[in-house]
């Protein structure tokens, strides 16, 4: 659906192919058809042109026979009705393109994650190379070292079992196949693979890239962006993320450039392939002034895009983040610059212009995303499967602003870019935290052959697919009620926490926390901030001392603030406040 709030701005600016050749890999065989209900099937959609916007509306053929009586359940955060099912799994009542559905594929109750230790926190997936039934799942645990592993996801029947493969990786993120057909994964110093095909494909790792930079000069400490999440050109040299030490740079303003610059880092690295599944150890330094570049897509022609995750300013509506076009050489700005040609306040006295005019080496966004949206990930849809997403370009939106959490589409050229005046349309939205289902958290996603659209949410701990839905005609978009779910009541301690910290502190950015008490509290358990981690709330993660990310980013709490945030916490996590883990159910209102 299009979302006017949505529209973007696009600016004339070349681009430079920066890859180019057909790719390597053999054609995929054709996978068998997936099987589907006994219903007569939703009529095919006529391929969107490009630059039409994706269909708002369309004529359903009624199934027949009657549709299965719906039976709604709780299936990890979700409530699922997995009587009217999405092409044969657990259907999600989320907002999504006419005669589509999103099914739950796997959570923390799918068959071997159940029963593992540690956090479920996926952060990408892959489909097997040869197998249609097999999808490889990269978890970046509870991004502490050495917990982050990969599962073999297979089909068993009608339903899908996990396996845990490799394990204690550290904090990885992001997977691709390679040209040898292996799968490549990234960890915060290194880039290993292995061959999904052998008998035991962890006795097959190899490193391909090792030594990746990943502390702040001087410090024993990591940047504050470590992941490495890369991607394949069609000449198959690798695309290296190298994320910023820090948010703004702001302990070096009085220079007149960011230390990152001279480290080469907030930057893509390049390394080339040699043939026979090795690569140039020694990297050349693609382009600079990108913050964090989790989301990377390289298009077939050649075309390289970066989605940025803008710096953290405090307000709501500023800064946008960015779809750019990578171009060898370029300087896309950060910290200095925001938006087209802002300047960064505390960064006045830098010698780096933002006036493209003026600075030839600076490259302004190719195109503006929502503020706070979050991209985290990008692919193309290259299938014919769902005809009016051919040709397009799907990004992720992990934010928990308003215009964030779903998944968008914007139509491109022949290079992969998307068109002056483009706008994007939802894909999935919808996307909001209830009393029944959680926030959105899409990171990555991937196309599979068959067709449909794999993500996975981290901080919801599930894979989910996008595919076509058999039962559209009968949909009544009923919400997904339940007896289970019952509301919490603030006591005396939370309701003066919230009007003296959390109110004043938090809710510039968590909108949730600048309502009253009672909202607050309720938002704060659907959104996943009191449940136990390692035995500590979640929420505390974020404040503690040498935090990652700490919070508020902009001043840390107060040694007093902090105690009395912690206190609180104990006495609620102690009483089973909040969501119980990887379920929807709540415990009683009378806990506090």
């Amino acid at each position: 659906m299009r979302d006017a709030s949505l529209r973007v701005i696009l600016f004339s600016v070349g681009a430079l192919c920066v890859g180019c050749g057909d790719p390597h890999a053999a054609p995929a065989p054709t996978p068998a058809a997936a099987p589907t209900p006994a219903a007569t099937p939703t009529p095919a959609a006529t391929p969107a042109q490009p630059g039409e916007p994706l269909p708002s509306s369309a004529t359903l053929a009624p199934t027949t026979p009657a549709p299965p009586a719906s039976r709604w359940q709780s299936l990890g955060p979700y409530r699922a009705d997995s009587g009217r099912d999405c092409n044969g799994l657990p259907y999600l009542p989320l907002r999504t393109l006419p005669g589509r559905c999103v099914g739950l594929v796997a959570s923390t109750d799918t068959v071997g994650i159940a029963g593992a230790r540690g956090r479920f926190h996926p952060r990408s997936v892959v489909q097997d190379p040869t197998r249609d039934d097999v999808f490889w799942i990269i978890d970046g645990g509870a991004r502490r070292p050495r917990a982050g592993r990969v599962w073999r996801l297979e089909r068993h029947s009608q339903a899908w079992r996990a396996t845990a493969i490799l394990e204690r990786l550290d904090r990885p993120h992001g997977g691709r196949v390679g040209p040898d057909g292996r799968v490549d994964v990234g960890e915060v110093e290194r880039i290993i693979r292995f061959d999904p095909s052998a008998e035991d494909p962890a006795a097959s790792v190899e490193v391909v890239l090792d030594g990746l930079p990943s502390q702040r000069r001087g410090e024993e400490r990591l940047r504050e962006h470590p992941l490495k999440s890369f991607v394949f050109l069609p000449s198959w040299d690798v695309i290296v993320n190298m994320g910023s030490s820090t948010d703004r740079c702001l302990d070096s303003t009085t220079l007149p450039r960011c230390p990152d610059e001279a480290d080469h880092v907030a930057a893509l690295w390049r390394f080339a392939y040699l043939g026979d599944g090795r690569w140039s150890s020694t990297p050349a330094y693609l382009a600079q002034g990108l913050r964090n570049s989790v989301a990377l897509v390289a298009h077939a022609s050649g075309t390289l895009l970066q989605a940025e995750n803008g710096v953290d300013f405090s307000d709501g509506d500023r800064p946008d983040e960015e779809l750019n076009v990578i171009e060898a050489g370029k300087h896309y700005g950060w910290p200095y610059c925001y938006d087209r040609d802002r300047r960064d306040p505390r960064w006045t006295g830098a010698d780096f212009s933002c006036d493209p005019a003026r600075n030839p080496s600076y490259a302004p966004p190719w195109l503006v995303l929502p503020p706070h949206a979050a991209p985290l990930g990008m692919a193309y849809y290259t299938v014919a499967r769902m005809p009016e997403l051919e040709g397009r370009l799907l990004i992720t939106y992990h934010g928990y602003r308003a215009l964030g959490h779903r998944l968008v589409a914007f139509a491109t050229d022949a290079r992969g870019i998307p068109r002056a005046g483009a706008v994007s349309d939802d894909v999935i939205a919808g996307w909001d935290a209830t009393d029944t289902s959680p926030l959105g958290a899409p990171v990555e996603l991937s196309v599979a052959r068959d067709g449909s659209v794999w993500l996975v949410e981290d901080k919801n701990g599930t894979v989910l697919r996008l595919s076509v839905d058999a039962w559209a005609a009968a949909r009544d978009g009923a919400e997904a009620a339940s007896s289970e779910v019952e509301q919490h009541v603030p006591d005396a301690r939370f309701t003066a926490l919230h009007a003296s910290l959390l109110q004043p502190r938090c809710g510039r950015c968590h909108e949730f926390m600048a309502q009253d008490a009672a909202a607050a509290l309720n938002a704060m358990a659907r959104a996943g901030w009191l449940t136990r981690d390692h035995g500590a709330p979640r929420m505390a993660e974020h404040f503690q001392p040498g935090a990652v990310r700490p919070m508020p980013p902009d001043v840390p709490l107060t040694a007093t603030e902090s105690a009395g945030l912690r206190a609180w916490l104990a006495v609620a996590l102690s009483h089973g406040v909040g969501f119980a883990r990887g379920r929807a159910g709540i415990t009683k209102a009378d806990a506090l």
